[in-house]
């Protein structure tokens, strides 16, 4: 995945991504994150965040959703929480794989099992990890790491890599 390397800050990518899909929602979202500059493809972050974001609000049955960040080292990690019900350990091995959803049935037509695989290329694109963890009592975490300066490959290394 090409990527498009500029400089950027954590905080407006949260708040982009909240605000691409919270429009309408009757669910808080509680935003608290840190005003960090780092160099990342600011388009494909936040559209990675709309995505978490917009699961937490499918999935987390009416709750206030969080969307936090925090410094790791030379890494910056975005956490998005959800007090639904929660994804069982089988189905979470998975949930990443292209094609799969967590919806069933006559749901299932409105999914297309690509929401989480795309966060995932983005991800890995800049050299980051991504991952979920059960919360507790109910609920999941979400998370995404990555490093703060991404160095976008040359079109060169891109043919390369093929």
């Amino acid at each position: 995945m090409p990527l498009e390397i500029s400089t950027c800050n954590v905080n407006d990518i949260i708040k982009d991504g909240v605000a691409r899909v919270s429009g309408g929602a009757c669910v808080p979202i509680h935003i608290s994150t840190l005003s960090l500059v780092v160099n990342w493809d600011k388009n494909l972050v936040t559209r990675t965040v709309a995505n978490l974001v917009s699961n937490a609000l499918k999935y987390g049955a009416n709750n206030p959703i969080r969307v936090s960040c925090c410094e790791q080292g030379s890494h910056v990690e975005i956490q998005i929480d959800d007090t639904g019900s929660g994804i069982p350990p089988q189905v979470r091995e998975h949930l990443f794989e292209k094609y799969h959803s967590l919806q069933t049935g006559d749901q299932r037509r409105n999914a297309t099992g690509l929401g989480l695989y795309f966060c995932k290329q983005v991800v890995i694109a800049h050299g980051g990890d991504l991952g979920v963890v059960p919360l507790e009592p109910k609920g999941s975490r979400f998370w995404l790491r990555l490093p703060r300066v991404v160095i976008a490959p040359r079109p060169a290394d891109l043919l390369d890599a093929r």
